[in-house]
């Protein structure tokens, strides 16, 4: 498993880590001095390649860095995770904060704790089972919105990642927005075992679902009931709890 993931700049400063273990998680932002040192020596080596995953071997753990044009991915993992698996996970994790957080990256002044947003998606990377990969869970997204489509007469039904982003789904995109913000607003909080937390969206009730970092959402016709999308987002929810478990 992941032990310790940092985002930081190239001089070694950390914009924002973590620590993991298999009862909680906690903020950590001192990067190891030996780590640091290495983040600087290969961000000045004209060699280094943006992208291009670099291991360090150490005794009790494997770390790996990734450079991107204005910061590092570094994760840590005990050492007898596969390196390949990891090399992965950070290329995937570099390239979804440069898509969705590459200005507040380079612009923020303070911690990447602070973006709104951040913090889930570094989690949601991190927490992983390591046999699941990203690619794997987005197709399992699609196949799955397909069929509750399908299954359920329901106007549509989306999911959406930390930072309000939409990686599957039929919902219209003035209906995305106020979505997007309620998640941003950290205002949809309800767990899975829970009634779907209702919100109101240009006339529609929407129904809404907390699972992991990701949130789910299902809206009824407005002339027919509400059980339709209720049930819709349930499927849904435990369709997608049972791939990140």
């Amino acid at each position: 498993m992941i032990k310790r993931a940092y985002v930081a700049r190239h001089n070694g400063e950390p914009i924002f880590g973590r620590k993991y273990t298999s009862e909680e998680i906690e903020d950590d932002m001192q990067i190891p001095p030996s780590i640091r040192a290495s983040i600087i020596l290969l961000a000045s080596a004209r060699g280094t390649m943006l992208g291009s995953p670099y291991v360090i071997e150490q005794d009790d753990a494997i770390w790996v860095l990734c450079f991107f044009e204005s910061f590092v991915v570094v994760l840590e993992a005990d050492p007898n995770e596969k390196v390949d698996w990891l090399k992965r996970r950070a290329l995937s994790l570099g390239r979804r904060i440069l898509r969705e957080f590459s200005f507040s990256v380079t612009a923020w002044p303070g911690e990447g704790s602070d973006i709104a947003g951040f913090a889930d998606t570094i989690d949601l990377f991190a927490r992983l089972n390591p046999a699941i990969s990203v690619e794997k869970i987005l197709k399992q997204v699609e196949s799955t919105v397909n069929r509750v489509l399908v299954d359920y007469p329901v106007a549509y039904v989306g999911v959406f990642d930390a930072a309000g982003e939409m990686i599957g789904g039929n919902v219209p995109e003035d209906h995305i927005k106020i979505i997007r913000q309620e998640i941003l607003g950290d205002s949809i909080r309800t767990s899975m075992d829970l009634v779907p937390t209702v919100v109101d969206v240009k006339g529609y009730e929407v129904h809404t679902i907390r699972v992991s970092m990701l949130t789910v959402v299902a809206a009824g016709y407005q002339e027919e009931s509400k059980m339709a999308a209720v049930r819709a987002v349930g499927d849904l929810a435990q369709s997608i709890q049972n791939v990140l478990t």
